[in-house]
């Protein structure tokens, strides 16, 4: 969502307002489609912005962070897109250690067995 917060007034009393996106997305300037982090107007503002579907790349590395450190043991495989997340765990299979029995025989004589 596109957010608007007043930043100043300056000498000659117009307002300064920034426009950015809640969610770390870019904003595109309707009238001139420029794509922006942040955009600054005077106030009242003579441009409008809408979201994007692309992410700030401060927002990509903040992930990116994330995921390494939550997955620092496991093969991760990243790619943002559009805001999806894909992450392959890597899987080890139990070992199980060979264990032996040690058994004694006793000699039986045969002429004893009925």
């Amino acid at each position: 969502m596109i957010k608007e917060e007043y930043v100043l007034t300056r000498a000659d009393g117009i307002e300064i307002h920034r426009h950015y996106s809640d969610e770390e997305k870019y904003i595109i300037q309707v009238e001139t489609g420029i794509k922006y982090e942040v955009a600054e107007d005077t106030c009242p503002c003579r441009y409008t912005y809408i979201e994007s579907n692309e992410y700030l790349p401060s927002y990509i590395e903040k992930v990116n962070n994330e995921i390494d450190e939550k997955y620092s043991d496991s093969v991760i495989e990243k790619s943002i897109n559009n805001a999806t997340i894909d992450a392959t765990y890597s899987y080890v299979e139990p070992t199980i250690a060979p264990t032996t029995i040690e058994v004694e025989f006793e000699e039986i004589d045969s002429n004893e067995v009925n």
